[in-house]
């Protein structure tokens, strides 16, 4: 028997169920509204900072910043070339309209509504509606969601994990759905590499997974080409971020996020020496497996009429658990990119939904379906209250501090990842000028005039009766081009700061230091612009196959 898209549920959004998920998000940032933030958030500060800066710079009128100027104190870093931006344009681009202590709970409120309205569209393919309904809260208010929200203040990877079921979906339909499914897959896939890179590396691994899935399962290597052309096809879309991320690391110290203690092998689940939320994770980690192996077994019904799909949630919830745990070493040791993970608990979005799916069907073949909505609401509320309860202190301090440090001109403290090589930020004058004459004496300082001082471009004048060396409030980078009355300057940097050092010939010179593209910029702003025009091709093709094998009959086939 092969089964054929009409005789499928249309999984279009209901307008009550997108309702339903956006108040259920609405009731989840209740506490962020009324309490406002942890003050020992893991990431608020840098998520918040990056949202600051960005908005100050849109209000600038430079809409892709690269360079974030208020970072280590004025000196800058360049923070935006190698995190994602999809999360931090969207809190910069809120922080346009809104007070910064509400920008959090409707980035937070956002992220929910979009992780429930992309489940219901992955489930309702396969579930019926009060079904793919449960399935979509469930996983959009999964405690490790919750936890990541309140605790952990991740909030790109939120974000990044709420497109993971249009991307599983678009996997699970990638042989049937026509060229259109090449180009869906590709966009879903770019979309979380955009957003967060350690859930790009989950994401592309989980792909993979079920890619060979299906191609061992229905035995068609069309599957397996046409769900490797869109892979390729994301990555290119990401191209403008992705190249220029990779090939500029070499120009920071970015094994600063490889420490001894931030390592996969050291924060396996019920690791000795993990962490306090590393402990708290693996909780959430042993209540998932339980609920997943519970689910695989109860939904034998469901596995005899989509043995593909069932065997899909299955193998995503196996590859989840086996890679938290210490048995899976070898690979996060020579796998490429995998130990960039960091930390295995974050497969845990993955695994909260295969378990959503196989609970939700389980409750396809229950008869009282009220009391199992009844019975795993309370549960579910119960966990995520705690998960939220459990905080040692709450305020709006966290930014409040930041908006003033950042309105003053004072800056912040930088991410020791994104510091350039040559840099020392812990030797940086905090309250430093913005240019100071290096060996400076009394009667023989010269004439000195900064014009303009933005993130991408500084305009100095100086007038000086002999050669100067000036030392600018400004870390070095590759990208930053100076020039001295139209002509390349000399540049060195201060040995012990690595702020940049100009040195200036005597008499008059009008300084201008600039943000340039270098070549890796270029090279992937072509490739992404031709991967946007290839995937509008494929989203205009409307060819579809007719025919979805997605039983064991159809499987074996």
């Amino acid at each position: 028997m092969i089964e054929t898209p009409s005789k499928l549920p249309k999984p279009e959004i209901n307008r009550r169920v997108l309702l339903l998920i956006a108040l259920c998000a609405l009731i989840a940032v209740i506490p962020m509204l009324l309490f406002g933030y942890r003050e020992d958030s893991h990431d608020l500060d840098a998520h918040i900072t990056s949202w600051m800066e960005a908005s100050q710079q849109f209000r600038q009128m430079i809409l892709f910043p690269r360079w974030a100027a208020a970072a280590n104190y004025g000196f800058g870093e360049p923070r935006f070339i190698f995190y994602p931006p999809l999360s931090w344009t969207l809190g910069g681009f809120l922080g346009l309209f809104l007070p910064w202590v509400l920008v959090p709970p409707v980035y937070v409120w956002l992220a929910f509504t979009i992780a429930g309205a992309s489940t219901w569209k992955c489930a309702r393919e396969w579930l019926p509606p009060p079904q793919a309904a449960m399935a979509a809260i469930l996983f959009a208010f999964n405690p490790y969601a919750i936890t990541t929200t309140y605790i952990r203040c991740a909030y790109p990877e939120l974000l990044a994990s709420a497109f993971f079921p249009i991307l599983v979906w678009a996997a699970l339909r990638i042989g049937t759905s026509g060229r259109r499914g090449i180009a869906t897959l590709a966009v879903a896939l770019a979309a979380i590499w955009l957003t967060n890179f350690p859930a790009g590396v989950i994401a592309t691994y989980s792909l993979m997974i079920l890619l060979l899935l299906q191609w061992l399962v229905l035995r068609s290597m069309r599957t397996a080409l046409l769900g490797a052309a869109a892979t390729l096809l994301g990555l290119a879309l990401d191209a403008f971020i992705l190249l220029p991320a990779t090939w500029e690391t070499k120009w920071i110290a970015i094994n600063a996020v490889l420490i001894p203690r931030y390592l996969p092998w050291n924060n396996f689940v019920l690791a000795r020496g993990m962490t306090l939320f590393g402990k708290k994770a693996s909780m959430i980690a042993v209540v998932f497996i339980c609920a997943a192996a519970l689910a695989i077994w109860l939904s034998r019904k469901f596995r005899q009429q989509h043995f593909l799909i069932w065997s899909s949630f299955t193998t995503l919830a196996a590859l989840s658990t086996f890679l938290m745990l210490s048995p899976s070493v070898l690979l996060w040791r020579h796998l490429p990119a995998l130990r960039f993970v960091q930390f295995p608990w974050r497969w845990l979005f993955p695994l909260a939904l295969a378990v959503s799916m196989l609970t939700a069907a389980v409750l396809t073949h229950v008869r009282r379906n009220w009391l199992a909505w009844l019975v795993i609401g309370c549960v579910l509320l119960a966990i995520d209250v705690r998960a939220i309860v459990n905080t040692l202190s709450w305020g709006t301090a966290p930014i409040t501090d930041h908006e003033a440090a950042i309105n003053s001109g004072r800056g912040y403290e930088g991410l020791a990842e994104y510091a350039p090589l040559a840099s020392q930020p812990g030797k940086l004058w905090k309250d430093a000028p913005w240019v100071v004459v290096v060996g400076e004496q009394t009667g023989d300082a010269p004439k000195l005039q900064v014009e303009k001082w933005s993130p991408v471009r500084k305009l100095i004048a100086v007038d000086s009766p002999r050669p100067r060396d000036l030392d600018l409030k400004l870390l070095a980078y590759p990208s930053w081009r100076t020039k001295s009355n139209g002509q390349d300057l000399d540049t060195g940097t201060n040995p012990d700061t690595g702020q940049i050092r100009l040195h200036l010939p005597a008499g008059s010179n009008r300084i201008e230091v600039s943000w340039r593209r270098t070549w890796d910029v270029i090279a992937g702003n072509m490739l992404t612009l031709l991967a946007c025009l290839i995937t509008i091709v494929l989203f205009r093709d409307k060819s579809r196959i007719t025919q979805s094998p997605t039983t064991p009959e159809a499987g074996r086939r």
